[in-house]
């Protein structure tokens, strides 16, 4: 059970990788389009994110184990360290190419982590950290869980956090009660496709993360209420909390080890890398390169960009490969191999 276990999540973070970079394709390579109401984009937004932070609470429970240096230092380098560095070689490379340099936004740029790369990271790392200290804080789940809410409900500028961290304890959650999913798996699995087919019929490229904040709701520099957009962003979160596991429970009930699974698993264990470099790669050089405005949008939607999704994925594959020779630049560039 063990292996297949860890097995159908490789495979299901393959799976999910490949919907990123297929959604950043769709996203970056037609200008001037209004790709949040993109049909493709619609469904894979409503999920995509929150699958990956609940994957991550998921294997939580390892964290847990360490002492808090062992875990800072882990998390650190492994989240933390690649998003630095590329800040640090993304402005090295504008200062190269601009007439006029403005040290002081260049030093901000590389001091502070609010405006460096790869913004996933940075809130993976936060959910982490949020957690870690309110499970020390007290050892009883409901009350860690219930501190690391209340937490970004009224802090600012946790807009995503009031998003992604649900998902992330619901993922230790579902580790909690793995053996109940797997007693009860083809009831569970019919009634969160259900919920989530619903969802999705109601569903509008306006209610992602990115278009419709979720303000804090007591602003403790006014003290004052804010209930804005808490419809949308209640709706936003069962959609991606059935979302996620749907599509968890699919593959736990589907997986078995042949050739397709084989291969998602494969880029699976190496989401990390390819998140990142998809990021350098296909968000600040292909994008540059290509643009299809006036392709037809199914032709874009289902021949192009999935073909230049697969390219990325070998493309990001290959060179991570290269990378991880050098254990250094592995370290720096992809947080991998982060060891003590």
């Amino acid at each position: 059970m063990i292996a297949k276990r860890i097995n159908f999540i490789d495979s299901l973070k393959g799976l999910a990788i490949l919907f990123v970079v297929w959604g950043h394709s769709i996203q970056y390579l037609r200008d001037g389009s209004d790709f949040f109401h993109n049909p493709i984009i619609e469904f894979l937004y409503s999920f995509h994110l929150p699958l990956f932070f609940m994957i991550s609470g998921f294997f939580f429970n390892s964290s847990i184990k360490l002492n808090f240096k062992e875990f800072l230092y882990k998390k650190s380098i492994q989240l933390l360290l690649p998003c630095l560095i590329w800040a640090i070689l993304f402005e090295s490379i504008h200062l190269i190419q601009s007439d006029r340099i403005d040290w002081i936004q260049s030093i901000k740029t590389i001091v502070f982590p609010t405006m460096w790369p790869i913004w996933f990271l940075k809130e993976l790392f936060l959910s982490y950290i949020l957690v870690y200290l309110s499970y020390k804080i007290s050892s009883k789940k409901l009350i860690a869980f219930t501190m690391c809410l209340v937490f970004v409900l009224i802090a600012p500028k946790c807009n995503y956090q009031r998003f992604l961290l649900p998902m992330f304890l619901a993922g230790i959650l579902l580790n909690d009660f793995y053996q109940y999913f797997v007693n009860h798996l083809k009831f569970t699995l019919f009634l969160s496709g259900f919920v989530f087919l619903v969802c999705l019929l109601f569903w509008d490229g306006n209610f992602t993360i990115y278009e419709t904040e979720f303000p804090e709701i007591i602003n403790i520099r006014t003290f004052s209420f804010d209930f804005a957009n808490i419809d949308i962003s209640l709706f936003r979160l069962i959609t991606g909390l059935y979302g996620s596991i749907f599509w968890f429970l699919l593959f736990m009930k589907t997986y078995n080890n042949n050739t397709i699974y084989s291969l998602l698993s494969k880029i699976g264990i190496q989401t990390l890398s390819i998140y990142i470099l998809q990021v350098i790669i296909l968000e600040n050089i292909v994008n540059r390169i290509l643009n299809f405005p006036a392709v037809n949008l199914w032709i874009y939607n289902l021949i192009i960009t999935p073909f230049i999704t697969l390219l990325i994925i070998i493309l990001c594959i290959g060179i991570s490969r290269i990378i991880s020779k050098n254990k250094y630049l592995s370290i720096f560039l992809l947080g991998s191999s982060a060891k003590k």
